[in-house]
Order: structure tokens, then sequence, then C-alpha cells
């Protein structure tokens, strides 16, 4: 049977009012046609350079874990007014994070007053492929006046190892200490060192004693981080004087400022 059409041109064109047969090779030539037409228009606008998502790929912010410590039951330190650690280091934790939001990704640990165990806070970076693990705490010692800036990064420990860093490396109950990630964090001693001294440089204060420094300790929450990682404390809790200045909105402020530049000065030589 034959296949027609009604033409819809007026008497007098030379057209037929009834189409011819196109049979079986006319219509695969039509469709053909079709086909290639559509290939010349994409063809013609696509990028000439990579696609949409390799461009946004490319363009990922680096990602830095902030870790403030302690949280829920554990309080850390407490200082002569009654101030606990684990507020001073989700506060500083959120002023940091405010600093760097706007150029990089980045994450808290914990983001209000609850607990975590250490190899949970370690696998918070490792799951989200961070750059950098920053754990935030502050100093506590017998003595009222000791005073001083620390920056830690990750070394096993040695004979020379003060015992409370030893036991302060010790993983919870229930926890296997020859678990894998028990050495990642070693192969980034070189730049987990780089970082210390970094951001020690850039927190030390005229004020500063000889206690405190860049230090190596067997630290369980830096162990398992597979990035440059180190904990820092910008003061001792135990101090009247040094927990005024970690209670102090604008002496705090200073201390984000110092660290997320010191953030941003690494990841710039690292590239």
């Amino acid at each position: 049977m034959t296949a027609c059409c009604t033409s819809s041109a007026p008497a007098g064109f030379g057209r037929k009012t009834r189409c011819e047969d196109r049979g079986p090779i006319g219509i695969l030539m039509s469709r053909s046609f079709g086909v290639i037409l559509s290939i010349f228009f994409i063809l013609i606008l696509r990028p000439a350079q990579g696609s949409a998502e390799e461009f946004v790929l490319g363009a990922l912010p680096k990602t830095i874990v902030l870790d403030p410590g302690h949280g829920g039951h554990e309080t850390g330190a407490k200082g002569p007014g009654g101030t606990l650690e684990k507020m001073v280091s989700l506060n500083l934790a959120r002023k940091i994070a405010a600093g760097l939001k706007d150029h990089f990704r980045v994450i808290l640990t914990r983001t209000d007053d609850y607990w975590l165990d250490l190899p949970e806070r370690t696998a918070v970076a490792n799951k989200a492929g961070a750059d950098l693990f920053v754990s935030l705490h502050t100093g506590a010692g017998f003595l009222h006046q000791q005073t001083g800036v620390s920056v830690f990064f990750f070394r096993e420990a040695s004979d020379r190892t003060p015992a409370s860093k030893i036991a302060a490396a010790k993983p919870p109950d229930g926890i296997d200490s020859a678990v894998p990630w028990d050495t990642i964090q070693s192969r980034h001693l070189k730049s987990s060192q780089e970082l210390a001294r970094l951001m020690h440089q850039y927190l030390i204060h005229p004020a500063t004693s000889k206690q405190g420094g860049v230090q190596a300790a067997p630290l369980m929450v830096l162990r398992g981080a597979d990035m440059p990682a180190v904990l820092i404390e910008p003061g001792y809790l135990t101090n009247p004087v040094e927990e005024k200045m970690l209670t102090d909105p604008e002496m705090m402020a200073l201390v984000a400022e110092k660290i997320s530049n010191a953030i941003i000065v690494f990841l710039k030589k690292s590239e």
C-alpha cells in the first residue's frame, strides 16, 4: 500500500495533491538526515575546553577539619575562674570556621557540647578527605604561673616521652591499638611538623615563657589522621591571666585570625 498525504499548496503551483510513495529507502534517508543534523548542533554548541562537570570539580575548595577538644561529660581542664576547656575549644573553632568559610570547606567534628571519642574525631577528617586536621585544646598545669603556646604533631612514643602524653595516646577501652590506621599519620610526619612550626610562629606572643613550643607526642587524636595534623594549645587555662585571655572575645578573635592565616599560608606553600 502506498503512503499518501494531502498537499496544502494552492492549485497552479505545480504540486501534486497526492504524495508519491517514498518507500523504505526514502523514509530511512529522511531519518538519517535528522540524526546528522542533531549531531551537527551538538558539536557546534559543545564547549571547546572541558565539560561543565570538569570545571566544577576543578574548583572544589580545600577541606579543613577543626576538632574542638573534649565535650559533654569530658570537660577537659578547668580554670581558676571556672572556665571549661571544652567551651574554650568550641568557641575558638567557631571563630576560625567563620574566618575560613568563604575560602575553604570547613567541618567541625562537633558543633555543640557533646562528647566524641578520639577515633571518631579522626574518622570525620578521613571520611571528608580533609587537607588539614587541627585539634583545639588549652594547656593545663599544676603551677598557676605556667604559661605559653604549645603546638603538637604526632610522633610515636620514645623512652623520653612524658608519661602523661603516653597515657593520652592510649586508645579507649574496646579499641584495638593495632588497627591499620595506627600508622597512617606517620606518613605525614614532615608536613605535620612544618604545619606545627608555622602555627607556633603565628601564635607566639611576647609574654610566652620557656614553656610550650613545638612538641612531638604520640597523641591518639592525631594518630589516625591521613593528612597533615596538629594539636594547638593557645594558652594555659589554669593560669589566671591566660584564662582571662582565653575568655576574652577580642583576644580569641585575634587567636582565631592567626590560626586561620597560618592555615592559608601552609596550604599556599603546599600547592
